[in-house]
């Protein structure tokens, strides 16, 4: 399983307002493993949608540290 990332900007109700739209996809299957909408951008919430999709996803890291690049695997395989 190999993932990418990206962020899109969504119009907002109110001229100039946006909304980012994070989303975690599974490039094998196509899947959107994760996703989330924030008033803003930042690492910070890339970083914690990743940890919870991870976590969702019931894959465990080799690394213990939270830091890029990772090796994980799902549980059971």
């Amino acid at each position: 399983m190999t993932w990418s990332w990206d962020i899109s900007k969504l119009k907002g109700p109110a001229k100039w307002s946006y909304f980012h739209l994070y989303t975690i996809i599974d490039i094998y299957s196509r899947h959107i493993v994760g996703w989330m909408v924030a008033t803003r951008e930042s690492a910070e919430l890339a970083e914690r949608l990743l940890f919870d999709t991870i976590e969702k996803q019931n894959i465990r890291c080799s690394s213990q540290r939270r830091k890029a690049p990772l090796q994980c695997a799902r549980d059971g395989r």
